[in-house]
Formats: C-alpha cells, sequence, structure tokens
C-alpha cells in the first residue's frame, strides 16, 4: 500500500509518526544487550551498515550519558572481531554507569574520557589513545546546541580520513521545537542548522542522504561523509 502513496505524503507520515514517539517518550524504552539506549531502532539499523562497511579501528563517541551506545558500538566490533575499540566522551559521567559498562561483556572495549567533547583536554587524551590510526568513525551525540555540534563537527573532523563517516545525532529537533516535552529554541539552536553550516564551509564533508531512506529517525541529514 505504501508505495502508492506520493511520495511528500510518505514523508509526512513518517515525521508525525517521529514526532508522536518523540512526545510519547518510546525512545526511552529502547534497550541494546541489558542496557538503555535512548535511540530509534532505524538509526541503529544505518549505523551497524556503516559500521559494517567502514570496520573502524576506533569509533569515537561523544555523550555516553548511560552507555548504551556504547556497548552498541562495542558489539558491533566484536562481531567484526576487528579489535576495535570504543572511546566514549562524556563531561560527568555517573559512577553507577561506570562500573555497569565496566562488568558489561562487552565493557572491555570501551574506553571512557570524562570531561567535555570539545575541551583541550580531551582531545589530547583521544589523540593519545588512538595513535596514528586512520580507521576512524566519529559519533555525535552530547550537547545539541547549535554552537556546541558546530565546534564538535570542526574539531573532530581532523579524526576522519577519506570515505569516513561523521555522523551528528538529534538533528531531528528542528522538526520537535513545537511539541510540549521540546523546547522552543530548538527551532534556530539545532544540531541539523550546524550540520547544514559546516558542509557549507568544509567542502572535504557532505551529507550521504541515502542514509535518510528508512524516513523515520533522530537524525536526518546527520550522516557526513568526508569525500576529499
Amino acid at each position: 500500500m505504501i508505495k502508492f502513496l506520493r511520495k511528500k505524503t510518505l514523508e509526512n507520515l513518517s515525521l508525525d509518526w517521529t514526532r508522536l514517539m518523540w512526545q510519547n517518550g518510546l525512545w526511552k524504552k529502547i534497550e541494546w544487550l541489558g542496557v538503555p539506549i535512548l535511540q530509534w531502532p532505524t538509526d541503529l539499523v544505518v549505523l551497524q551498515e556503516i559500521v559494517f562497511e567502514q570496520k573502524p579501528k576506533f569509533i569515537i563517541e561523544t555523550g555516553s550519558y548511560k552507555g548504551g551506545s556504547a556497548i552498541f558500538f562495542a558489539s558491533l566490533l566484536r562481531l567484526l572481531d576487528n579489535n576495535g575499540k570504543v572511546v566514549s566522551i562524556e563531561n560527568n559521567l555517573p559512577d553507577d554507569v561506570r562500573q555497569k559498562i565496566k562488568k558489561h561483556p562487552f565493557g572491555k572495549k570501551i574506553v571512557f574520557i570524562e570531561g567535555n567533547s570539545i575541551s583541550t583536554q580531551a582531545i589530547k587524551k583521544i589523540k593519545k589513545i588512538i595513535g596514528d590510526q586512520k580507521k576512524i568513525m566519529v559519533f555525535l551525540d552530547s550537547d545539541h546546541s547549535y554552537i556546541h555540534v558546530l565546534g564538535e563537527l570542526r574539531i573532530y573532523q581532523q579524526f576522519v580520513a577519506i570515505g569516513g563517516y561523521i555522523c551528528a545525532f538529534d538533528t531531528i529537533t528542528k522538526d520537535l521545537y513545537d511539541l510540549p516535552s521540546a523546547s522552543k529554541k530548538w527551532k534556530l539552536d539545532n544540531p541539523h542548522r550546524a550540520v547544514l553550516d559546516f558542509v557549507k564551509e568544509n567542502r572535504c564533508f557532505e551529507i550521504d542522504k541515502s542514509r535518510n531512506r528508512l524516513l523515520v529517525g533522530f537524525a536526518p541529514d546527520g550522516f557526513l561523509k568526508r569525500i576529499k
């Protein structure tokens, strides 16, 4: 039946569903291997596609929160059996989260860095861990303000080689600002605007529109590929 709908109608239906599940907190009920991940399944499908294609040695993630996405990436790296590791940066990592991840079957593949993701100290620690490794994927999911995400994109692009990806999440907030559970400032203060400004100023990256094809998700236009 869906194939007979006009494209615009399908896009509108997809956005309505995304807004509905956001407002009702359905995304908060998702876990990965026993750990809250707070992501929508369609985004996880796209992320695993990229990880399988890229086979990174390191996945740098900003925003650990409860550790679910770190476990998600660690489990994929284990499946690839390439000795890869996840470097997860969190401004204030609760000790209970750190201990839970440490005891998890995939916990040994995760290295936590505590601090602001755009701080000089955090970047120095990342560089010390990854050394001269070039097969790196970056996942941005910390402070979702425009200025912070733009700062992350400008800094973390240095870790991505040609053909690699930076994934900037919660670009969907631009379409949620008028919901009761959202913030009005999201209309302009959002990661999507940061992504658009970043690709304007940095011609080495482009938005991989093919990653939008599932229509429902939190990261429309958020998958950036380095092309030169």
